[in-house]
């Protein structure tokens, strides 16, 4: 099983080292994923101390202890009839007639499909949309199957809080963007397009774990204590992806459905990855490294630089960056 060797040992969690501080440019794919983990917070890179601070140091504590003695409960959950319902989703066969009618099993999803696609973003033209088959008709089989899929997953994977406005919006925008990306570069690819939206909706969950247990740990600390963007981007690059796969084996997801988030991580070569795996790695770069090239946090040069060192063509780039 892909899960046993996984989960097999429980790892042993240490006090963190000092922080390195950023600074442009960023050279090792570690040092751009903390850079673009600590733009989640805010929408400006304030910079990180190059040690811990009393606070950071007394908040980085606790999260560990929360992450030594975890509780599943943390976790957000995800209810056996939407697995059921995204299984028949990620059918390739399915036809227009099925997946209004698996819409339609689920009158508070019917609701929510509604809504979105009704809402400015989805919506093709001036005309209301008032029937479910109407959504379909509009917006087409494909782009409301991805709809259900998100619908099902954004209750979960959504988060507010009074400490960060940011984050729950810039984490829910970064795993939207690389679902649609690895969906793009399925199309292209012949490979399960909607199977590769779904990774790339929750291949960050661990982020959002680690947030909510922050938040956890901020709520009984003195009003005006914040950890700093270095200290929040180290305790996330360290166990985010921890945190993911202990979510998927609570949710029992079908380990082929997930397996590129199994994978994508890995010390393997991109053009050696599987094709599922390597579109949720291409995806996931080049939605970090967009938002860092939008934020002026890497210039023109830098940008084509970790394209080239991450195996990724300016073409694919680009023609991913379109699909947004």
């Amino acid at each position: 099983m892909i899960f046993k060797s996984l989960f097999g040992k429980k790892k042993n969690i240490t006090n963190p080292p000092p922080l390195p501080k950023p600074k442009a440019p960023h050279s090792t794919p570690e040092e751009i994923s903390q850079l673009f983990t600590s733009t989640l917070l805010t929408d400006k890179y304030q910079g990180g101390a190059e040690l811990l601070n009393e606070i950071d140091q007394k908040l980085t504590q606790e999260v560990m202890s929360e992450l030594r003695d975890f509780d599943t409960s943390s976790i957000p959950k995800i209810a056996q009839a939407s697995i059921e319902l995204m299984d028949k989703l990620l059918d390739p066969e399915i036809s227009s007639s099925d997946v209004v009618a698996v819409i339609k099993e689920d009158p508070a999803l019917l609701g929510k499909i509604m809504q979105t696609a009704n809402s400015a973003f989805h919506r093709k033209s001036q005309t209301e949309i008032n029937t479910l088959d109407d959504a379909v008709v509009l917006i087409g089989n494909d782009e409301i199957r991805k709809l259900v899929i998100g619908a099902l997953m954004s209750g979960q994977l959504k988060i507010s809080s009074v400490y960060f406005k940011f984050f729950g919006a810039n984490i829910w925008t970064h795993s939207y963007e690389v679902a649609t990306m690895a969906s793009h570069y399925a199309q292209n690819s012949g490979i399960n397009e909607f199977r590769a939206y779904l990774n790339g909706l929750i291949h960050d969950v661990g982020k959002l774990i680690i947030f909510r247990l922050l938040v956890k740990v901020l709520e009984q600390s003195p009003p005006g204590t914040y950890p700093s963007q270095a200290c929040f981007s180290y305790i996330i690059d360290r166990y985010g992806h921890q945190l993911t796969l202990t979510a998927l084996k609570e949710w029992s997801l079908d380990p082929e459905w997930i397996k590129p988030i199994l994978t994508y991580r890995s010390n393997i070569p991109s053009d050696k990855m599987d094709i599922d795996s390597r579109a949720l790695f291409i995806s996931n770069h080049c939605s970090e490294l967009r938002r860092l090239h939008q934020l002026k946090l890497i210039d023109d040069q830098e940008l084509s630089r970790q394209l080239f060192s991450k195996g990724i063509e300016q073409t694919t780039y680009a023609g991913l960056i379109k699909s947004l």
